[in-house]
């Protein structure tokens, strides 16, 4: 009898979710996409073969014409999207800046920052304080340190001998961010730094981990495991340097601005408070935030460090990704190598001594074109998500409000409306008619509309420096794994 009323009880709380659930599962039903088991749904094919996520996104998008796809992974609706048109709709829309719960995997160590922040007045007010830093007559600031860094990046490098240059470029971007987010010289390229380095790889590998491994998401389970453990440690490690950073710098400020209050008939002073408070000079990101604080706008030393993990992770993780497939394509099309090279050469002249301006990168042209179409092929953000907040019509479908809309780069940049040889590396998609002819929402390397990378101007800088640097050095030709394709 016990067990009969358990059953009855669990069956009308069943049908009461169902009911209450029924407009959002009558449209998802409508939504084309692969059939979902009972209960899990469609989790499996991506839970067993998590490297493979790319790849069998890409099969759904050929199956599905670039979607609205269905997938259900257990109860949650998660809706694939591809298509110039259906993203242009959704990215412009200023209601639909909330992320999935999926994101609060990060925010054990990038708490509220930029791009975990659910909280949309907080996130704008974040933003706009930001977004200063940001500008370009700031970046060209820091274009001495992206040189120098790339040159030590070069100097550990023999001619002859085959290179893994991915952990070695993740540690020259690591440096070159540290140096123009917070101001410090971590000199990782050195072989310093080790706690910080190794805790920043700890926490971005195991947050992969949970994000493609469902049973890790659990909190409970999570922290039963081993995993766990490892993950506290580097959590310690990063949060250490970071707050340490952050409290000699309010530290700084505070007297600063004390001594300039104390005397502000010193035009030293005043010089240098101007420098502070957003002049011409290449101040990192932490001051420059810290410097345009006021009664109105202010972040805590929490908040504070929550952006500057961000900014760091954003700058390196991504960076990263982008130039090792740079240097990659280059060197499997020697026909494209020898352009670039040539354009290096006709704009920086043979002067190694030379540290270039930002007018010359500027004229880095096919260049800019070359490191484009490895963002078209290799984004290092593949996918981003956001929830709903009201029903949506894409592509004749409507999508219910509360669902998860993936936004697929990787196939949106291989869709061959845009690109008609989607899989061929060809730097001239990217030639100023080619673009015209096309949906400005059929390349988002760093997303689109009011929550787009408040980066994208820093990371072309910087790529541009370091790849133009290590060609000023070398010639690159593939390792034996991609001589034969």
């Amino acid at each position: 009898l016990r067990l009969i009323l358990i059953g009855i009880i669990l069956l009308l709380v069943y049908l009461r979710y169902r009911r209450s659930r029924k407009r959002f599962l009558e449209l998802g039903a409508k939504l084309p996409g692969p059939f979902s088991l009972p209960v899990v749904g469609n989790i499996l094919p991506f839970a067993m073969r998590p490297d493979d996520c790319m790849d069998i996104g890409m099969k759904f998008c050929t199956e599905f014409n670039n979607g609205p796809i269905r997938f259900w992974f257990l109860n949650e609706l998660i809706v694939f999207v591809a298509k110039p048109q259906d993203i242009e709709i959704l990215l412009s829309n200023m209601k639909h800046l909330r992320k999935p719960w999926q994101y609060q995997l990060l925010k054990d160590f990038m708490g509220e920052g930029l791009f975990t922040n659910s909280d949309n007045s907080m996130w704008r007010l974040h933003r706009k304080m930001i977004t200063p830093a940001f500008h370009f007559s700031i970046l060209k600031g820091f274009l001495p340190i992206f040189f120098e860094e790339a040159n030590i990046f070069a100097s550990k490098i023999k001619c002859g001998e085959e290179v893994d240059v991915f952990p070695m470029l993740g540690l020259c971007a690591l440096d070159i961010i540290c140096r123009t987010a917070m101001g410090v010289h971590v000199r990782s390229q050195e072989g310093k730094g080790k706690e910080f380095v190794e805790g920043m790889e700890t926490l971005l590998q195991i947050a992969h981990w949970r994000l493609v491994k469902p049973w890790l998401i659990n909190e409970t389970i999570f922290s039963m495991l081993p995993i766990k453990k490892k993950h506290n440690e580097g959590l310690k490690n990063v949060l250490r340097f970071t707050d340490s950073v952050i409290q000699e710098k309010r530290q700084k400020l505070n007297s600063k601005k004390s001594k300039f209050n104390n005397n502000n008939n010193n035009n030293d002073e005043k010089n240098d408070d101007k420098y502070y408070l957003g002049g011409d000079k290449a101040l990192p990101f932490l001051d420059q935030m810290m410097a345009m604080e006021t009664d109105e706008m202010h972040l805590t030393d929490e908040q504070l460090r929550d952006e500057a993990i961000t900014i760091i992770i954003g700058g390196q993780e991504t960076t990263t990704t982008e130039l090792t497939f740079t240097l990659l394509m280059l060197a499997i099309h020697q026909n494209v190598q020898a352009k670039v090279l040539e354009e290096i050469d006709l704009v920086f002249g043979s002067d190694l001594s030379h540290t270039p301006t930002s007018e010359d990168l500027q004229k880095l042209e096919y260049l800019e074109r070359v490191l484009k179409e490895v963002m078209r092929l290799y984004p290092s953000i593949p996918y981003f998500a956001r929830v709903l907040e009201e029903e949506v019509t894409l592509s004749n479908y409507t999508l219910p409000k509360e669902c998860i809309v993936c936004i697929f780069n990787y196939g949106l940049h291989r869709h061959p409306e845009s690109f008609p040889n989607p899989d061929t590396f060809d730097p001239d998609n990217f030639l100023p008619e080619r673009c015209r002819a096309r949906s400005p929402f059929a390349f988002i390397p760093f997303s689109a509309g009011p929550r787009n990378c408040i980066g994208q101007k820093y990371a072309m800088l910087q790529m541009k420096a370091v790849v133009s640097t290590i060609l000023r050095h070398f010639r690159l030709t593939p390792g034996k794994r991609f001589q034969n394709g």
